[in-house]
C-alpha cells in the first residue's frame, strides 16, 4: 500500500507512540519502527530530520490532544460533565 508522505509521516508517529508504550523511551529505536512501518531507516529520515524530530512531533501531537481537552471540557461549568467529556476524549 503506498502512503502519501503526510499518511506515512502519521503512521511512523502511531508506530513510534506504540513501540514507546510496548517497550520504553530508551527501546525506541529507528531500527525497530522501521520494521514495523515498512521501511529502510533511511526511508524514515526521508520523512524526518532525526529521531529528535520524531519524538518532538509526538511531544506537539500530546500537546494538541491537550488543548482539545480543554478546549471541550471548558465548554461547561458542570463537573461531572468534565470528566465524562474528558473519559470520552481519552476513548476517542
Amino acid at each position: 500500500m503506498r502512503y502519501s508522505g503526510e499518511e506515512r509521516r502519521k503512521q511512523i508517529v502511531d508506530e513510534s507512540i506504540n513501540i514507546i508504550y510496548e517497550q520504553s523511551f530508551l527501546q525506541f529505536t529507528i531500527r525497530e519502527l522501521a520494521q514495523r512501518v515498512g521501511l529502510s531507516e533511511a526511508g524514515i529520515y526521508r520523512h524526518f530530520d532525526s529521531k529528535d524530530d520524531i519524538i518532538m512531533q509526538i511531544l506537539e501531537r500530546m500537546n494538541d490532544f491537550g488543548k482539545e481537552i480543554a478546549q471541550k471540557i471548558g465548554q461547561t461549568n458542570n463537573p461531572i460533565e468534565k470528566i465524562k467529556q474528558f473519559f470520552l476524549l481519552q476513548l476517542e
